[in-house]
This record gives structure tokens, sequence and C-alpha cells, in this order.
């Protein structure tokens, strides 16, 4: 096996724990407002990166992910090189968030051009009173988009 296919197999295992962690967990800490505010977060650099508006879609990053960045065209650019079911899903599915040990994840189902369908666990933050993304990691669901 190959390490390119060793590391994606190790990605997928880490990817579907997290995502058993995160199903097995109860969003009790989450009111309605609290989901429908992050789901909005999400949603809208979602809009901002199908737009190409960088500026827009870095300003709901976190501001450890907006240092370790520097420039919206700097993250723009890894968004669009290793997430690039992110930067233009063809279709999304926001699931249950959860708490976990205090950290909020909020997945949601994305399909790609291809058909391949992922989860993207969103790490949510909450910065002065506003939800912002703190990262993301994606998992390879097992269907296809249809």
């Amino acid at each position: 096996m190959s390490f390119t296919r060793t590391r994606r197999h190790w990605q997928a295992l880490l990817g579907a724990a997290l995502l058993a962690l995160a199903c097995g967990s109860v969003a009790q800490d989450l009111g309605r407002e609290e989901v429908g505010a992050m789901q909005r977060v999400i949603d809208a650099q979602l809009e901002a990166f199908a737009r190409d508006d960088e500026q827009r879609a870095f300003a709901f990053a976190s501001p450890g992910i907006q240092e370790r960045f520097g420039t919206a065209a700097t993250f723009a650019q890894m968004v669009r090189e290793q997430y690039a079911v992110v930067y233009r899903p063809a279709s999304r599915a926001f699931l249950r968030p959860v708490v976990e040990q205090g950290t909020v994840i909020f997945p949601v189902q994305l399909s790609d051009r291809d058909g391949r369908v992922w989860v993207a666990l969103y790490t949510m933050q909450r910065v002065a009173g506003a939800w912002r993304i703190a990262g993301c990691q994606l998992v390879p669901a097992t269907a296809t988009a249809t």
C-alpha cells in the first residue's frame, strides 16, 4: 500500500471515529437559536466561497484561523486546494451538532461534483458573542450522491 493510500486510510478511520463519537453525544447545551446561528455562519461561509468572496469567507473564521493564515487569499487558496468540496459543494445538508468535552462540532454532509459524499466536521467557537469556524475536518462517506 502506498504512503498516500495508507495516509488516506488512516484519515478515513480517524474521521469515522470522530463522526461516531460526535453522533453518540447529545447537544443538550445547544438551543435552537444557537444551532441556527452556527448554521447561518457555516452557510454564509460556503456562500462566500461560491462567489469567490475570499474576504467574506475569511471573516467567518475564528481569530486563531485568521492568525494562522494571515490573509484571506492564503486561506482561500488552502481551502481550494485541500478542501475542494467545501469550496464548491454540489449539495449540502446540515446534520445535528454535538458538544464533546466543551467543543461544539457541527457536521455538514457535502457532495462534490463527482457525486462523492463527505461529512465536514466544523469546530465552532464563540468569539465576542458570535459563532466562528475554528476548524474543519473532512470525512469521506461511503455513500454517493444521486
